[in-house]
């Protein structure tokens, strides 16, 4: 199936147990349970880009209202997240990859804008905790979200330990450049406009391409 997977005990298998209880009484011996799939958990890893672009018409309150939603549901799918900021202060890791928790929701409210995009350096950071992820995780998927609006002076490298990215587009503006649409074009990504507010509805698709 391409995930390593493993196998716990799960709901009655009756077929199974009637077969081996025969004309038997019913005892608890017999019982025999089908085997409940469990795989390792995926990660998905959030970059926030909170350059000084990403002050105008609000675009930094809504990436984070943006990216609260996507560890909400990470928390409800039992997955991992991680956060990673990068701007004028240079590239920070506001949570380190963990199972998600409610908690580091409150954990974007401090993240201010400011300065220039140091995207490379964050992606190699990132690609860098996707490729320990995936010695520890083998068969889990590994997500990265670009949070941005992508005014960057060049195209960056794709890092090569992502499985699906997402670029989540917030220059939205009445002059925007379209920079992040091409971006994820060149980069065979997802292209999510940040004006809808569907946090997260991409990764539910099996092949990870957004639906416009």
């Amino acid at each position: 199936m391409g995930r390593s997977e493993e196998y716990a005990d799960g709901a009655v298998d009756w077929p199974a147990t009637l077969q081996r209880k025969g004309p038997q009484p019913l005892q608890l011996r017999h019982l025999r349970r089908r085997h409940r799939l469990q795989t390792p958990a995926d990660l998905h890893l959030i970059v926030i880009d909170r350059s000084g672009s990403m002050g105008w018409s609000g675009r930094i309150a809504r990436a984070k209202a943006y990216a609260a939603g996507l560890l909400e549901q990470a928390r409800t799918a039992g997955q991992q997240v991680a956060l990673l900021a990068l701007g004028g202060q240079g590239v920070e890791w506001i949570q380190a990859p963990a199972f998600a928790r409610r908690a580091f929701i409150e954990r974007l409210r401090p993240v201010g804008c400011g300065g220039g995009t140091p995207m490379e350096a964050a992606l190699a950071q990132a690609d860098a905790a996707l490729r320990a992820h995936a010695r520890r995780y083998p068969g889990a998927l590994r997500h990265l979200w670009l949070l941005t609006d992508g005014r960057l002076p060049r195209i960056p490298a794709r890092p090569q330990t992502a499985q699906r990215i997402y670029i989540v587009d917030f220059d939205d503006g009445r002059i925007a450049v379209g920079r992040a649409r091409w971006w994820a074009q060149c980069w065979g990504a997802a292209w999510l406009p940040g004006s809808d507010g569907s946090a997260g509805l991409a990764w539910r698709s099996p092949d990870g391409v957004a639906r416009e």
